[in-house]
Order: structure tokens, then sequence, then C-alpha cells
């Protein structure tokens, strides 16, 4: 009261298209060269499934790609990264044309492993 200027609070649907844009990250994992990063995150579909994806940090004009074991358009789950010692390979689980999760191993750096 004594002349502090109350400040509107922000409506709902503002607060709502702020929670929209919010992405949960899980399974960030940095290869053991320091070059890579991956990470997984709720698939664009809405639907429950998980993508990989990965970044080259010591490329400034890289582009964050997606690594999956399918065809590159649509959702599975895929998630549980472990690179190998050399950095040169990513192992990781995906039900990729299955009904259950299997192993699946992806040079780093290719974007889709169709395999």
């Amino acid at each position: 009261m004594g002349g502090e200027a109350q400040s509107n609070p922000p409506k709902i649907e503002e607060i709502l298209k702020q929670l929209e844009k919010a992405q949960a990250y899980s399974g960030v994992s940095i290869s053991p060269d320091g070059r890579w990063v991956t990470w997984t995150q709720a698939a664009a579909s809405g639907s429950r499934d998980t993508e990989i994806y990965l970044l080259d940090r010591k490329d400034s004009a890289a582009k964050v790609r997606r690594i999956t074991a399918g065809d590159g358009q649509s959702a599975f789950e895929e998630k549980a990264v472990a690179w190998s010692p050399d950095s040169s390979q990513i192992a990781f689980l995906s039900n990729a044309g299955s009904s259950q999760l299997q192993v699946m191993v992806a040079p780093a750096g290719v974007e889709r492993y169709g395999g």
C-alpha cells in the first residue's frame, strides 16, 4: 500500500504459452574426448516416445542432429546412450522395428542409423 505500484499478474494464457515452450531433457552424456554431447527428450510428435540428439561441442557452426535406429521421420522409444572409449561410436536402446527395446550401435556424428 504506501505508494507501492502493483503489477498485474500474468494472464493464464501467457503462462500456458511459456510452459508449452519448455522442454525436459534427460540422459545427457558427453563423449570421452569431450567433443560430442547427446541428450534425450520427448518426441516432437507429442507421443510418449523419446528421441536422442547429438551436438558437436567443438564446432560453433554445428547443428543439432537426431540419432535414431528408425527412418528419421517416425518417433520411437530411444534412450540410454553409452559411448565407446574412443568416442567414435554410440550405443543406445531403441524399439524401432520391434515391440521391445534393442541395443543399437551407430557411428558418432551420423544423423540416422537405419539398421
